[in-house]
């Protein structure tokens, strides 16, 4: 699919409709304050692993920030991957 994105609305509207089955891509603005509130945050790195052999930032395909400051992951955008905890 080959669209013009003109402004962040846009980019949403070809995210949600990329995909409509099993059902669309779900897709949530971000407001410049929740951005803001990341700095400094507590977390100082993404990696995913500690330790030679973990995965690493290469390795991430999705964050999740919710709102009790738990930040999660997944290594996939299959159906069946979980959200993991960031360490």
């Amino acid at each position: 699919m080959t669209a013009d994105i003109i402004t962040p609305r846009d980019n949403m509207i070809i995210l949600q409709t990329e995909r409509l089955k099993p059902k669309p891509y779900q897709v949530k603005v971000v407001q410049h304050d929740e951005i803001i509130k990341l700095i400094g945050s507590y977390f100082s790195s993404i990696r995913p692993g500690k330790k030679a052999g973990d995965p690493t930032v290469h390795h991430l395909q999705a964050l999740q920030f919710s709102p009790d400051d738990k930040v999660q992951y997944k290594l996939s955008f299959s159906e069946n991957s979980e959200w993991d905890a960031l360490p």
